[in-house]
């Protein structure tokens, strides 16, 4: 029976979620939005500032998602090396991420709405490249 361990990966993108949900949250709305005024330059800079105390904030609500998917994939690459590749757990976890925020954003599709998905759509991709990142199987051909 082959083994594994992702652990620390799920710590790692436990607490990187909220700055990487913040750091979208801050490029989109730079993007779609650009600061036309002293004071949205003025608050831009404190969302900026702010994003490291977001590793706090992201924690308690990442660590389930991180812990369900990293616990799935790494069993499925356990049995199915081919699954163990980096372009799968980034999709997979772009899902997941995508599922969750389904679950509570009840807006109908419009392009708020489309940008939020997309927003965590990216944060479930790079969380999941995180916990890839911290996981190890016992055959180590990953």
């Amino acid at each position: 029976m082959k083994r594994f361990q992702f652990g620390w990966g799920v710590v790692m993108a436990t607490f990187a979620a909220g700055p990487i949900l913040a750091a979208t949250w801050i490029v989109d709305s730079v993007i779609f939005e650009p600061p036309a005024t002293p004071s949205a330059l003025l608050n831009l800079l404190a969302a900026m500032i702010a994003v490291p105390l977001t590793a706090l904030v992201g924690a308690p609500f990442s660590l389930i998602p991180n812990l369900i998917g990293g616990a799935g994939m790494a069993a499925l690459g356990a049995s199915y090396p081919a699954t163990r590749q980096r372009k799968i757990w980034a999709m997979a976890g772009a899902i997941l991420a995508m599922a969750v925020a389904g679950s509570y954003i009840y807006l109908p599709l419009q392009k708020d709405t489309l940008s939020l998905y997309a927003r965590y759509a990216i944060t479930g991709a790079i969380c999941a490249l995180i916990v890839r990142y911290g996981t190890r199987w016992s055959d180590e051909s990953a």
